[in-house]
């Protein structure tokens, strides 16, 4: 009889839980980087950041990360956690 194995459950691991050796989680990383003057005013697209790449700023992002030995975070993961950082923001000063 065949049986049937169900592919392994992608495990979640948390943005605040995930610092590798006692080192920084990826969202202290990103929390950094992106309250260090100017980050995220490229991230926007304003002043003279015009034209910076959202994919190569996650891949900033990532170097950071991959760093402090998180080697899990893709560039559409830094991404997104961003988006829902700003809409939760601008959702609190609304």
């Amino acid at each position: 009889m065949a049986t049937s194995s169900s592919p392994a459950a992608k495990k979640k691991v948390l943005w605040d839980r995930n610092g590798v050796n006692g080192g920084p989680s990826s969202m202290k990383i990103l929390l950094d980087w992106l309250t260090t003057e100017g980050n995220f005013t490229k991230w926007k697209g304003g002043g003279s950041s015009v034209g910076f790449d959202k994919e190569a700023l996650c891949g900033t992002i990532i170097g950071k990360l991959i760093d402090a030995g998180i080697r899990h975070r893709k560039p559409a993961d830094v991404r997104d956690k961003i988006q829902n950082l700003d809409s939760k923001y601008r959702t609190a000063v609304d």
